[in-house]
C-alpha cells in the first residue's frame, strides 16, 4: 500500500520506514479509513527473471469495504472498481522514497523530512480528492508537489489534473517511467513545463547466481 500511515489517537503521520513494532503495535492506521494497516517490513525478493530486488518498508490496509470518500486515484495507486483495494508496485514505492531523497538532496538542507508527506490527501475545487505521490508542506503554507507517474496515461490526462493543480496554487512536476516514458508524453511536458522530463529508470543490478 503506502509508505505512510496514521498513528491512532493523534495527527502525527508515521513513515513505514520509522515503524517500531513494540511503540506502534495496534496503532497504525490507514490513512484515509482509519482501520488498522499491517506494516511490511522491507525485504528482498526473488523475480521471476532471476534478479533479487528490493521491497520497501510499507504498509497494508484492512479495510475491504467501500472506499468512503470520492477520490480520483492513479491506477498504480488504486485498482479501479466499487471496492477499496489499495496496491501499488514495488517501483512505484521506491521511485517514491528515490523522489524525496533526491529533492532533499539537492536542497542541500534546506528541506528537512518534517515537510515530506507521502500520498497527501489534497481536495481539489470540483469537491473530488486526488492522493499526491510525494509532497513538500512549506511553513508558509505553499505546496510542492511530485507525481511519480508510471502506468500508461495519455497528454489530455496528465494536462487535466496539471490544471487541477494549477487552479489551486500548487507548485507540482511529473516524473515519468515504465509505461508512462512514451514521446507523446515527453512532448506534452515540454510545451507545458519548457524543459525535459526526468525519467526513472529501474534496473535489476543483483544476479540471482551474485546471491547464492
Amino acid at each position: 500500500m503506502s509508505l505512510t500511515a496514521k498513528i491512532q489517537g493523534t495527527k502525527k503521520i508515521l513513515d513505514a520506514q520509522d515503524y517500531n513494532k513494540e511503540e506502534h503495535k495496534s496503532l497504525v492506521l490507514d490513512k484515509f479509513t482509519d482501520t488498522p494497516c499491517i506494516h511490511v517490513s522491507g525485504y528482498d525478493r526473488k523475480t521471476q527473471y532471476g534478479y533479487t530486488t528490493n521491497v520497501r518498508s510499507h504498509f497494508r490496509s484492512t479495510y475491504t469495504g467501500e472506499f468512503p470518500l470520492d477520490i480520483e486515484f492513479s491506477d498504480e495507486y488504486f485498482k479501479k472498481g466499487e471496492k477499496y483495494s489499495p496496491g501499488e508496485s514495488e517501483e512505484h514505492r521506491e521511485g517514491k522514497r528515490w523522489i524525496a531523497e533526491k529533492v532533499e538532496e539537492l536542497s542541500k538542507g534546506f528541506l528537512s523530512k518534517e515537510i515530506l508527506e507521502f500520498e497527501k490527501l489534497l481536495k481539489l475545487e470540483n469537491g473530488k480528492y486526488r492522493i499526491c505521490d510525494v509532497a513538500f508542506n512549506f511553513p508558509c503554507g505553499e505546496l510542492f508537489v511530485f507525481e511519480c507517474q508510471l502506468s500508461a496515461i495519455t497528454p489530455e490526462t496528465l494536462e487535466s489534473r496539471s490544471e487541477d493543480y494549477r487552479s489551486l496554487g500548487v507548485t507540482f512536476d511529473w516524473l515519468f517511467g515504465k509505461s508512462a516514458h512514451t514521446n507523446d508524453n515527453i512532448s506534452w511536458y515540454y510545451n507545458y513545463f519548457g524543459k525535459y522530463p526526468y525519467i526513472l529508470n529501474f534496473e535489476r543490478t543483483i544476479q540471482d547466481s551474485e546471491t547464492t
